[in-house]
């Protein structure tokens, strides 16, 4: 039994004993649906209605979305190796990194992605790579750490309300992991 049956079959299970244990007349106002690559719960009350939805797979990644019903929604994708549309151009990739994830996430206005990347290459030449493309896009940094095999930066562009971290991780066979994380609101 796969782990997204077993989850469902959980779900299922434990809504039922909350609804037996504490006399809960809601089952009738859920709605769970299955399909092979997505699950959908819906549950309403006299409030209104939410909805979580969860689809996807090991190959395109997943996605879930939450929404209260109200206009609050949150949308969490992971397990991708693709660099979203969205992620800025200006931040660069480095020419030999694999691609090993990516996670984003959205709450009304706040947008986060996270890029992981793998490969081989000089700590030096990359984090200086990443110092030049914070200090040349209007970023301050207001945090560094360094060490003879770890550099980290993290920066603020305040009149952008974009937020870059970045955390290179060097091997003594020079690879690196390499974490970009770019956060920022949209005006509304």
């Amino acid at each position: 039994m796969n782990k997204r049956t077993q989850f469902i079959i959980l779900l299922m299970f434990t809504t039922s004993l909350l609804a037996g244990c504490f006399n809960i007349p809601f089952l009738d106002q859920v709605d769970i649906n299955v399909d092979d690559d997505k699950f959908d719960l819906t549950i309403r009350d006299e409030d209104g209605e939410a909805s979580f939805d969860f689809s996807g797979d090991e190959t395109d990644g997943f996605q879930m979305n939450v929404s209260d019903g109200e206009g609050e929604n949150v949308e969490v994708t992971f397990g991708s190796t693709e660099i979203p549309e969205d992620f800025p151009a200006f931040i660069p990739i480095p020419e030999n990194a694999k691609t090993d994830s990516v996670t984003s996430y959205t709450e009304d206005n706040y947008n986060a992605i996270n890029v992981y990347l793998s490969g081989s290459g000089n700590i030096e030449e990359l984090s200086d790579l990443y110092e030049n493309t914070i200090n040349s896009n209007g970023f301050d940094i207001g945090y560094t750490y360094s060490t003879e095999n770890h550099v980290t930066y993290s920066a603020e562009n305040k009149e952008n309300n974009q937020v870059l971290n970045v955390v290179i991780n060097f091997d003594e066979d020079n690879t690196y992991s390499l974490i970009l994380s770019f956060h920022f609101t949209e005006e509304g």
